[in-house]
Parts: C-alpha cells; structure tokens; sequence
C-alpha cells in the first residue's frame, strides 16, 4: 500500500463513495452477501480476543468462503484497501470488531480526530459540520452499507471539526478498528517492507554484503526507486 500517497486520494474516495447514493435511496447489499456478512457480524460480536488483539474464533467458525467473502467486502470499501496483499487483509480481518450503533449516535465528535476506522454493513451515516456563525448544520458526506469511513491515515471526514453520526431511522451495524490497531498494523507493514528493501540490496549488489543495517538504512533514506518502462535502458554502451 502506498500509505504516504494515501492523503492525496482522499477527494477521489468521497466522489466514488457520493456516487453510490441511487435516487435518494439506501443502498442495499446483494441478499446472499448480506445473509453471510450478517453471520459474520454476529461471530464477531460473540468473539474472544488475544493479547495482541487478534480474533481467537477467526479460524474456528468462519469458513473459507465466508473469510474471502469479508475480505472481498473490505477490499471494495474504500480503493486503499484494494492494494493489500491476502496476507495483510487476513491480519486485518482478524483484527476487526462488530457492534451495533443506536440511531443517533456521534460516533466522531467535533474538533475531534478520528479514533476507528469504520466499514458500515447496515444503516446510514452522515458527516455534518456547523455553518460559520450559525447553528445550522451543512452535510459534507453520507456513508451507505458497504463503505468505509474514519479511516486515521486518509482522514476522508475532511474536516476535524466535523461530526460523524448514525442518520438511519433504525440502528447501524458496523466493522470497526481501533486507529491504535490500525497504525500498529501498518507500521508492521513498514518495517517488513524496509527489511526486504535492505536484503534485496545486500544480496544483489556484493559491495554491500559487509555494511551494517545502519549503515544500509542510511543509504535507502537517500535511495530513490523508480519503475522502468517495457525495453527501457539505464545505461547505454556507448555511455558506459
């Protein structure tokens, strides 16, 4: 995932997600994706966690099927999650929590930093913020079944001072990830990725096979990557 670009999508995430809303009305899931999701909800919600905050039943009582059909879900949420690998998305599956919100519940309060990311399986939210010297609210965004919001590296709310709230006439259900989970998930991510970056470098260029990781470090900060174009040359013979 290419999280320092992350912020940059954030305008293009709310035009897809704005897209969504068909003729004023709430968009459903598929029956059969609803039914499995719905299943899957209830697991999580009865579910145990480990230490490290992994989901103990994860394995045990969701099949195969029903593990790819979330991870499916999750993946067309928001297109930041459409990158990760099946190994990260189970990790990030197995991290996930359910409950269920009462209609009317702020679930981002204003000049408040998102605290969860938020994958809405049934009910309404909507991002409002006050109008300057009124009481009036202005709605920025509305969030349907099957989209994510609250996201703590995209920050898609727009605005700190806004307010995230359930609008649907009966309670939401909700995925949910703690923003602490969520960057410590990530931050794992990083590291694994740094650690391929020095053994590719000191196992394919031999004048650093004795540099230390620091000093190999050093070097990656200062290194740039680029992708090479199909019959694209570095080095010409005759510059060499």
């Amino acid at each position: 995932m290419e999280i320092i670009n992350q912020s940059e999508r954030a305008n293009e995430v709310m035009s897809q997600q704005k897209m969504l809303l068909q003729d004023g009305k709430q968009k459903q899931l598929p029956f059969r994706q609803e039914r499995i999701l719905t299943k899957i909800f209830t697991t999580m919600l009865n579910s145990n966690y480990d230490a490290t905050g992994l989901n103990k039943q994860w394995l045990s009582t969701l099949s195969v099927d029903e593990r790819s059909l979330i991870k499916k879900f999750l993946r067309e949420s928001s297109p930041q999650f459409s990158t990760l690998t099946d190994y990260w998305m189970e990790e990030f599956c197995q991290r996930l929590k359910a409950k269920t919100v009462a209609p009317g519940t702020v679930l981002k309060k204003s000049n408040k930093e998102s605290e969860k990311l938020f994958i809405l399986l049934r009910g309404q939210v909507t991002v409002h913020t006050p109008k300057f010297n009124s009481e009036d609210q202005i709605e920025l965004n509305e969030y349907l079944p099957g989209q994510s919001f609250g996201d703590p590296l995209l920050n898609e709310t727009a605005s700190v001072a806004a307010t995230v709230s359930v609008t649907s006439s009966q309670s939401a259900r909700v995925f949910f990830l703690s923003k602490r989970a969520y960057l410590h998930m990530f931050i794992d991510k990083l590291n694994e990725l740094n650690s391929q970056r020095l053994r590719l470098v000191r196992d394919n260029f031999s004048p650093f096979n004795m540099w230390d990781e620091t000093r190999l470090k050093n070097l990656l900060v200062m290194a740039k990557e680029r992708v090479l174009n199909v019959d694209e040359c570095l080095v010409r013979e005759e510059q060499a």
